[in-house]
C-alpha cells in the first residue's frame, strides 16, 4: 500500500504512482481521476500537478476515454448517440471530442441494434398496438436514440404488414 503508516498523507512521487495505477486498470478522464484522488485525502494543488504529469505522460487522453466510453456503453449496452453524448458531456468531456466519438460509431451497426431492440420488444410476424409503439418508443428514447431515427425504424419495421 502507498500510504505511509502513520497516517501521513502521500507525497507527489507517491499520488503520482497511485493514481497512474488507477488509470492503467481502464480509461479514465480528468473527472473521475480528480474524485478519486479527493477520496484518497490529496490536496488539490496536488491534484492539478499529478494531473497535468497524467496528461504529460499519457496515462489520462480524454479523446481515447471519449472513444472506448462510447463504443462501450453502444456495443455493450445498446445506448443510443443522445444518451452517451449526456454521460460524456457529465464527465466533463468537451463537446468536440464527444462529437468525434459519435462519429466513430457505424451507422449501419446503429440502425441494426436499433431494429434488433424493436423485433427483441416487439417481435416480428404482427401488427404491434397502438400502446405497444409508443412503449416501444418510450423504451427506445430512455436508451438514448433520436426521436427522426426511432419513429423510421418502427415505421420501416412494421411498413410491410
Amino acid at each position: 500500500m502507498l500510504r505511509k503508516q502513520s497516517g501521513e498523507p502521500l507525497d507527489a512521487a507517491q499520488a503520482f504512482r497511485k493514481a497512474a495505477d488507477y488509470c492503467v486498470s481502464q480509461d479514465r478522464c480528468i473527472v473521475e481521476v480528480r474524485m478519486k484522488m479527493k477520496q484518497w485525502g490529496i490536496n488539490n494543488n496536488l491534484i492539478d500537478n499529478t494531473i497535468d504529469k497524467l496528461i504529460d505522460e499519457g496515462f489520462i487522453d480524454e479523446k481515447r476515454y471519449a472513444s472506448a466510453f462510447a463504443r462501450g456503453k453502444f456495443k455493450l449496452f445498446d445506448w443510443g448517440k443522445i444518451k452517451i453524448a449526456n454521460e460524456l458531456k457529465m464527465k466533463g468531456i468537451p463537446s468536440h471530442l464527444v462529437k468525434d466519438a459519435l462519429n466513430e460509431i457505424d451507422e449501419n451497426e446503429y440502425q441494426e441494434t436499433i431494429k434488433s431492440l424493436i423485433d427483441k420488444r416487439l417481435g416480428s410476424g404482427k401488427q404491434p398496438s397502438r400502446e405497444e409503439r409508443a412503449k416501444m418508443f418510450n423504451y427506445l428514447m430512455v436508451k438514448g436514440f433520436e426521436t427522426e431515427i426511432i419513429m423510421k425504424a418502427i415505421s420501416k419495421n412494421f411498413e410491410n404488414e
